[in-house]
């Protein structure tokens, strides 16, 4: 047999509220005062002293750069020049005459390359026994010192 009950809503039919108190309250968005920080300014000065004690603050605070306006690098470790120096030549990124390597990267992957250091033992003894030139976009210090030390030159540019 088919099981009968009365909704919720004929019952609540004609009592001006629905179950909801006072009819102001059932409104929307509205009914809450608004979003957020809403309403914290000028005379509710008392509300802007409960947010500060909850550690939101008032007004904006710092500023985050978007991630499309931030310059993406490749980022090239001695270790992975080392091991990827057969392949580099391939794509034309390596000269090489004799013990002399030229090694061009100033854009890999049409990113622009940024170049780190790296401790490695076998990348280390290559660029103690060989002499070149590197040609990369950015380059951090320790690069620079290590590199200089072994008698390489590193040549960095900024992007055209």
């Amino acid at each position: 047999m088919v099981v009968r009950f009365r909704k919720k809503v004929t019952k609540k039919r004609g009592s001006r509220t629905y179950g909801y108190g006072s009819p102001k309250k059932h409104r929307g968005k509205g009914s809450k005062g608004g979003k957020g920080k809403a309403g914290v300014g000028k005379k509710a000065g008392h509300k802007a002293i409960l947010l500060t004690q909850m550690g939101k603050g008032l007004g904006k605070q710092g500023f985050t750069m978007p991630p499309e306006a931030k310059t993406k690098y490749y980022v090239f470790s001695l270790k992975e020049i080392h091991a990827k120096l057969s392949l580099l030549k391939e794509e034309g990124y390596v000269n090489q005459q004799e013990k002399e390597y030229v090694i061009e990267l100033i854009k890999y992957k049409r990113l622009p390359v940024k170049l780190i250091l790296s401790n490695s033992p076998d990348s280390m003894k290559f660029f103690e026994e060989h002499k070149g030139i590197i040609k990369v976009t950015k380059a951090t210090g320790g690069v620079k010192e290590f590199l200089e030390s072994k008698g390489w030159t590193l040549e960095t540019k900024s992007e055209a």
